[in-house]
């Protein structure tokens, strides 16, 4: 039988598994040149940008060390943070949420729910920050990855749904894949730092267990403390190495997903309508079920032949995908079959633009015009220190005892000095030098090079909101806006794919795990509301899932209140209905208030019915 999974039956048994561990430094190691490139993408966004090394004398020195070995200082004119901070400010200003539609007409109704059941984990996980952060890695880097798992939540004491950023320094995958969609994948990893504390919590679950791993961590002497001396730097993962943490009391988790294959019998019971798999070795058991349920048919007085059965063929090549946690020098921590119903790792990857297998990140095209303006300032600061400035021409014959040449030089910068000096009738007399230094075309190089920036960049100034020419008219201005925005749609549509892949996994996740019915709580934005969420309700659904544009712009708000009012106007609505589907800042408190006086309109009601009650019967008595 086909396997590539040599599974050890004693999970209290740690082993060794070097062919993973090599094929995820692999895959590390492949990605070298990436992280070189989105370490200088995120340098010249954010720091030096005159550290690339230049050719002078057969020796490689960086631009700032050769400027200023010409005794000058290098000037930085830095335009792509606010590239960067543009595209974050794009993307903020049209916001967009998932929406969810059921497959089955009869589960339409579910749809909303589904929806806001996304929206609750977004709360949760405080994706609207984090998404953020990631975009303006995107724009830097080219990559983004996030990891979507379902785990115990120590400050809120329960299980949920957790999403966190990966580090583009942390991530690995194979060099194999060319769908845009990365979903031809056959590895893909993380590498973690952790206390020696959570790696035992983790992973030492026996007592037999918790031993071993102390001993592959033995040496890891301290679980606290700060033993590095710089902070916020970056540093850290800048120099990171894929076996060893720069942190003595850290332990080195590798987390690798592979995708496996084993032979196994693909199976679908009629009567439950689901398909699995089942292992080659238990296909007796499903035998079994069968054979129980045509004797339940017999003793029905039903033919066997009407009962449904489990349905299966010839046994076939099953690909799945498979996790090991391994230490620095490959002990298997943990192994095992992906846990998740969709079947999948964790992770969501999004490289772009991929072109022939390349990344080439939006601040990638942009620093080429980012040096020139910077060697332009460079240059003109060159001949504005090169320049005369008030420098003082004194002839030699003009200079005399009365008057010599230090008594002249304070006279002269005295606002009411008085500079007596030997006239002379071939003339000649103190004179003082002022240049001007503009270098030749310099101003027009600049608005050049910006405009360039602003073409290849696609952010133009009226993106960024500055002030433009007087007489402008409005309509310009904002059709300059918006055709800047288009230039960086490709860049946000993509990262809106990537979303849509994440909150695939994090909707599977919680129809998954949410094993017993919870309260979903969304607050504080114009949606609110709660409702709860009953897993049997939802159990097997199939759903769609889009990304669409946002009701939570006051813009869209305002638009669906007027709507509403008409409908209030027109007498196709009551005023409760608004409330509950509008956005009105006061609409909750108004809704409870309208609640509560219904409630105690009824309470009233039943106590006059009770005591008219009361009077017929006392009526009916005295008669």
């Amino acid at each position: 039988m086909f396997d590539t999974v040599a599974e050890r039956k004693d999970r209290n048994v740690i082993g060794q598994d070097m062919t993973t561990l090599n094929e995820a430094r692999a895959a590390w190691d492949s990605l070298r040149s990436f992280r070189e490139n989105a370490a200088r993408n995120l340098r010249f966004t954010y720091g030096d940008q005159w550290v690339d090394k230049i050719r002078v004398n057969d020796a490689y020195v960086t631009e700032r060390a050769y400027i200023e070995s010409k005794g000058k200082r290098p000037q930085q004119f830095n335009r792509i943070a606010a590239f960067v901070h543009a595209i974050i400010g794009q993307y903020v200003q049209s916001p967009t949420e998932s929406v969810c539609s059921a497959r089955a007409r009869e589960n339409q109704s579910l749809s909303d729910d589904l929806t806001t059941t996304i929206k609750y984990a977004y709360q949760r996980n405080s994706l609207s920050d984090v998404d953020k952060n990631t975009l303006r890695m995107f724009a830097i880097t080219g990559v983004a990855c996030h990891r979507t798992t379902f785990c115990w939540d120590d400050t809120e004491d329960m299980s949920d749904v957790s999403v966190s950023d990966v580090n583009y320094n942390r991530i690995f995958f194979d060099r194999f894949g060319e769908d845009v969609r990365h979903t031809d994948l056959s590895l893909i990893g993380e590498i973690h730092d952790m206390s020696l504390n959570d790696v035992v919590s983790i992973f030492g679950y026996t007592p037999e267990r918790m031993k071993r791993v102390r001993e592959i961590y033995g040496y890891i002497h301290s679980d606290g403390g700060q033993t590095s001396l710089r902070n916020l730097d970056g540093d850290k993962l800048r120099n990171i190495d894929f076996l060893s943490s720069d942190e003595p009391n850290r332990a080195r988790v590798i987390e690798v997903w592979k995708r496996e294959a084993k032979t196994r019998y693909r199976c679908y019971d009629k009567l439950k309508g689901e398909e699995f798999h089942v292992e080659v070795s238990d296909i007796g058991a499903v035998d079994a079920v069968n054979e129980e349920r045509k004797k339940q048919a017999v003793d029905a007085g039903a033919s066997p032949d009407s009962a449904k059965l489990i349905e299966y063929g010839a046994p076939s090549v099953d690909r799945f995908w498979y996790y090991r946690y391994l230490s620095p020098l490959g002990h298997v921590l943990a192994e095992g079959e992906t846990p998740y119903e969709h079947r999948s790792h964790p992770y969501s990857l999004k490289v772009f633009p991929f072109a022939n297998g390349e990344v080439h990140s939006a601040v990638s095209l942009v620093i080429d015009p980012q040096k020139y303006l910077n060697r332009i300032m460079t240059m003109q600061d060159f001949v504005q220190d090169s320049a005369a400035k008030g420098t003082l021409l004194v002839p030699d014959h003009s200079i005399s005892e009365t008057m010599p040449l230090d008594e002249m030089r304070r006279q002269w910068s005295d606002p009411n000095g008085v500079v007596v000096y030997k006239y002379n009738v071939t003339g000649g007399k103190p004179e003082q030098v002022i240049h001007h230094a503009t270098s030749s075309g310099a101003l027009e190089m600049f608005n050049a090079t910006n405009k360039l920036f602003d073409d290849i960049g696609g952010v133009s100034s009226a993106l960024q909101g500055q002030s433009t020419k007087s007489g402008t008219p409005a309509s310009l201005y904002a059709q300059q806006a918006q055709n800047s925005a288009i230039l960086l749609t490709d860049l946000i549509t993509a990262y809106q794919s990537f979303r849509e892949s994440r909150d695939r996994k994090i909707l599977r996740l919680q129809l998954q795990f949410y094993d017993e019915p919870r309260y979903l709580n969304i607050v504080g934005d114009a949606s609110s509301r709660s409702f709860l969420f009953d897993p049997e309700k939802y159990k097997g659904i199939q759903f769609d899932l889009v990304i669409s544009s946002s009701n939570a712009t006051p813009i869209a708000r305002a638009m669906q209140n007027e709507f509403l009012l008409r409908l209030l106007e027109m007498g196709q609505v009551d005023a409760k209905t608004i409330l509950e589907v509008g956005a009105f800042p006061f609409g909750d408190k108004l809704l409870q208030i309208i609640k509560s006086n219904e409630e105690e309109m009824v309470q009233r009601q039943m106590k006059a019915q009770q005591e008219l009650q009361q009077l017929g019967q006392q009526t009916e008595e005295q008669i």
